[in-house]
């Protein structure tokens, strides 16, 4: 499943050092693309006629991580969360489950920025970004991934559609500037 290369489309307007810390404002700018690609690949109408039924019985659960931030470089907390947790729920049928880890291949320790200040951000980075990896703790935001749940959730999809429309750009992480939207 391919996501939009926000390192791409940045170009020479983001150092590799903004991109790594969600420092980047044309991260948070690709939202309906992120949200059709995800939608795209899980709705079965999508399918061949052949596997449509099948794949709507069997795909119940969909797991993911941090997609879209790795060596894409999009921003954790708005494409490998809210995008796909937004996106997920427009396919009816199906639940999200999705971890956390600190160290992935690629771009190693940005998705602990969705565990927030209190979270263990920094202790996270501080275990899955290797030194001189870019990755700051001093980029933590205050708010977490489980804030985000008990803002939106039981609140129609379409207000973290509208918040993800307009949230600001850096230097706030996009937890922190969604803050009572």
């Amino acid at each position: 499943l391919q996501s939009v290369c926000s390192d791409c489309i940045s170009g020479t307007a983001c150092t590799h050092s903004a991109v790594l810390n969600n420092a980047c404002d044309s991260q948070r700018r690709h939202l309906d693309d992120d949200i059709a690609a995800w939608y795209v690949s899980f709705e079965p109408s999508f399918y061949n006629p052949a596997v449509q039924e099948a794949f709507a019985k069997i795909v119940k659960r969909i797991g993911t991580g941090p997609w879209g931030a790795g060596v894409w470089y999009g921003d954790s907390q708005q494409y490998t969360f809210l995008t796909v947790w937004l996106a997920t729920s427009l396919l009816g049928k199906s639940s999200l489950d999705y971890y956390v880890y600190d160290s992935f291949c690629e771009n190693r320790g940005n998705q602990c920025f969705v565990l927030g200040q209190d979270g263990g951000c920094a202790d996270c980075i501080a275990r899955g970004a290797p030194p001189g990896s870019g990755v700051l703790a001093s980029s933590c935001g205050q708010r977490s991934i489980l804030e985000m749940v008990r803002q939106f959730q039981g609140r129609p999809m379409l207000d973290v559609y509208q918040a993800l429309l307009q949230v600001g750009p850096p230097p706030g992480q996009v937890f922190d500037l969604l803050q009572g939207k």
